[in-house]
């Protein structure tokens, strides 16, 4: 195979120097006909000079545009034949540097796009375990008044720093970011550690890159994904604080009933105490005394009343008998009226009676009310506890596919490592055939030399004529002698 390729090479330069011998050759022959026209064509223009001034002028101009426009074309052929001839090793360097440029630009594009697809992953990642770390219980109100107070005391404190701690700062935070990235375990995942062991076999920057793609193209997916449960997660958690909030309302509406309802049963049990000490007392006192006999006697009176009715529905007796039992019926009852009218509570029992009445209403009203509060806040507790558990499995699913991300990220990771190293080797296999390409190139221009050499010392040993190639060969000698 080299020796075809070096064949090859030879025909194509003797083709080259060829084509430059035979336009040199031309524009000699031009420049002798031009230097010694013919005497018939000097005549014939003495006499005819008169009559063809325009038509000279016109040929004229034409012949000086057929000759610059082929000196333009022996210039552009020998700046081609001497830009082959100047291909150093420096200028192949500059082409290989321009070409690692070019993939570093790559690169360099490619390892942006990962740092932004990092960078949401971590802010993901920061706000899931947020999110996890606080429980909706604990969402309360003076825990967020805390951090209120918190958050402004911080500020005061930063605006009262200089700017250098504030940027100190600022670095330790972005050095604490850095440090939360994920650690996988190969080892633990056989998954994993089957797909590295496949990526190590392959060599094929193209496959390499296409896989790489595909799973960067994976991870934005599982970013929306998991952008998409955050959101739903701050929804339903907005409305668990609504639910949450309403039940803790009612709690304490149902906590500020209970205490009115201790007052007013407090206040019950007081004025049923003062109605006891009261009629003990009024037993005790004189009054007592008097009320004692006209309660005897009305309950007698009473007793009589209804014995005589009832004789009188009963038994069979004449129109004398009726009447005077009718008319000890009448005594009887204008002597009952005397005695109530005599026998009238006191003020203070009526009062007490009053306000025991009014309590009593107020407690059952209180009763109610605690009901239909403690039923509506059992409610909203239940509607809680079932977008609490929504939310949970909202976040095990959250969970899952920051895993999967994870995962994906590390073996597109993997993949670029892999992509960059392939591509290195490429390039050093690059620099490696095109110096190797100069060297033989080099080579073959001495063998042909040496030949041409070679052919030209015999001729002028024989006496024969040299060619270009030949004459140019055995210049170049003496002048390398001398």
């Amino acid at each position: 195979m080299v020796d075809i390729d070096k064949n090859d090479e030879l025909n194509e330069i003797v083709e080259n120097d060829k084509e430059t011998s035979k336009d040199e050759i031309k524009s000699e022959e031009v420049s002798e006909t031009e230097k010694t026209p013919s005497k018939k064509k000097t005549t014939k223009k003495k006499s005819s000079k008169k009559t063809t001034k325009k038509t000279a002028k016109k040929t004229t101009k034409k012949t000086s545009k057929k000759k610059s426009s082929k000196k333009t074309t022996k210039k552009t052929t020998k700046k081609k034949s001497a830009k082959k001839e100047q291909e150093t090793p420096e200028s192949l360097e500059k082409k290989e540097i321009l070409e690692e440029t070019k993939i570093e630009i790559n690169k360099d594009e490619i390892e942006k796009e990962q740092e932004k697809i990092d960078s949401e992953v971590e802010k993901l990642l920061e706000n899931g375990s947020e999110s996890e770390e606080i429980s909706a219980d604990e969402l309360s109100k003076e825990v967020k008044e805390k951090k209120k107070e918190e958050k402004k005391e911080t500020g005061k404190k930063s605006s009262e720093e200089s700017p250098k701690d504030n940027e100190k700062k600022q670095d330790k935070k972005k050095k604490t970011r850095k440090s939360k990235t994920f650690k996988i375990d190969v080892n633990k995942s056989p998954k994993l550690k089957r797909i590295v062991q496949d990526i190590e076999r392959i060599e094929d920057v193209i496959d390499l890159k296409r896989l790489r793609d595909e799973y960067n193209h994976g991870t934005r997916d599982l970013i929306n994904k998991i952008k998409k449960t955050q959101t739903e997660i701050s929804n339903i958690r907005s409305q668990a604080m609504e639910y949450r909030n309403k039940r803790d309302s009612l709690n304490k509406d149902v906590q500020g009933i209970k205490k009115n309802k201790l007052t007013t049963s407090n206040k019950l049990n007081d004025s049923r105490t003062q109605l006891k000490e009261a009629k003990v007392q009024s037993r005790k006192s004189d009054d007592g005394n008097k009320r004692k006999g006209i309660s005897t006697q009305i309950s007698k009176n009473r007793r009589r009343i209804d014995q005589l009715e009832k004789r009188i529905e009963t038994e069979d007796l004449e129109l004398k008998e009726e009447n005077q039992i009718v008319d000890e019926i009448d005594k009887l009852e204008r002597n009952l009226q005397e005695l109530l009218a005599q026998n009238k509570k006191p003020d203070q029992f009526n009062k007490q009676i009053t306000e025991i009445r009014a309590s009593r209403e107020e407690l059952r009203n209180l009763n109610n009310t605690l009901r239909e509060k403690a039923e509506e806040s059992q409610n909203y507790h239940l509607l809680y506890l079932d977008i609490s558990k929504e939310m949970e499995d909202l976040r095990t699913e959250k969970r899952s596919l920051q895993r999967e991300l994870n995962e994906n990220r590390f073996i597109a990771d993997i993949y670029h490592q892999r992509l960059i190293e392939m591509s290195q080797k490429m390039n050093r296999q690059k620099r490696i055939t095109r110096k190797s390409q100069y060297q033989n190139k080099k080579k073959v221009k001495k063998e042909i030399q040496k030949m041409t050499l070679e052919d030209a010392k015999v001729k002028m040993k024989k006496g024969v004529k040299l060619n270009i190639f030949e004459a140019r060969a055995f210049l170049e000698e003496q002048a390398n002698k001398k």
